[in-house]
């Protein structure tokens, strides 16, 4: 018998999923399916067995423990607001504060290709990366906040 799954669930799975930058295509060998089953899962058109859906919150958890554990390894002690420094973050903060990745990426010293395999979760900045990218945001946000009290 299939359990009745909180539609909820399916989206903070493909979230969590799109954060940490997975394809589908690695779950579903995980959790043994087809892409296709775990595409249509997530998008409410279709089901996965019980045991599947454990599996794949498991997974995703031991995926988000190994990510979390490689960013404590690379920045060590870490400015507490950056503990949930995601890629989908970074973005959001950049655009809200109308800074375009090349001009993030000049500010920062890096390359705008660099900001944006970072962006998408194809690729994870380097401790000294990261630190020049944070601070080139948090230098941005400074000004805008300096012209907003003016």
């Amino acid at each position: 018998m299939q359990t009745e799954i909180n539609p909820l669930i399916r989206d903070v799975y493909r979230r969590m999923r799109e954060a940490l930058g997975i394809e589908q295509a690695f779950l579903a060998k995980k959790i043994h399916c087809t892409i296709s089953k775990l595409s249509k899962w997530e998008q409410d058109e279709g089901d996965l067995k019980d045991a599947q859906v454990k599996q794949l919150g498991d997974e995703l958890r031991k995926l988000a423990g190994q990510r979390e554990k490689r960013y404590a390894e690379l920045f060590g002690s870490i400015d507490p607001a950056l503990q949930i420094f995601t890629p989908a973050i970074f973005r959001e903060l950049r655009e809200l504060h109308g800074l375009s990745q090349s001009e993030l990426a000049n500010r920062a010293g890096l390359l705008q290709f660099s900001v944006s395999m970072f962006e998408t979760g194809h690729r994870i900045l380097g401790k000294h990366e990261a630190e020049r990218a944070v601070n080139a945001l948090k230098a941005v946000i400074g000004e805008r906040e300096k012209e907003i009290q003016k």
